[in-house]
């Protein structure tokens, strides 16, 4: 399974990235949402799964997840946000039924649980 993960916070990148290889996924990590475009853009084959951040700067989540969904439709979201009772608010902007939200803080374990049902949602809809 590959997996692009979009955080600007280095500290959170670097953990998660390591946290989902050591767990034995393919993990590209970008730090803004023009890396994100572009990384997806360049890819031959589709991400299996997007961990975004909602607030980046300057492109938002909100731009990178519907750019994810018109040149990959079959990638699962998960979006990462610190932002209090945001869920519904991000349910209706991204209009998508592969899109899950993660509060932050959050626990690996919590993370690794996500990307499986994220997986397992992607399965079932292959």
């Amino acid at each position: 399974m590959r997996i692009i993960l979009v955080e600007d916070d280095i500290g959170v990148r670097e953990v998660v990235e390591e946290y989902l290889s050591a767990q034995g996924y393919i993990v590209d990590a970008v730090s803004s949402g023009r890396e994100a475009i572009d990384s997806v853009r360049n890819h031959r084959r589709a991400y299996d799964i997007a961990l975004v951040d909602w607030q980046l700067p300057g492109i938002s989540g909100s731009d990178v997840i519907q750019n994810i969904a018109t040149r990959s439709p079959s990638t699962a979201i998960l979006i990462t946000t610190g932002l209090p009772r945001t869920s519904r608010l991000i349910q209706k902007s991204t209009r998508r039924p592969q899109v899950d939200i993660l509060q932050k803080p959050f626990s690996l374990r919590t993370l690794h649980r996500r990307v499986v049902a994220a997986v397992s949602q992607r399965s079932a809809l292959s």
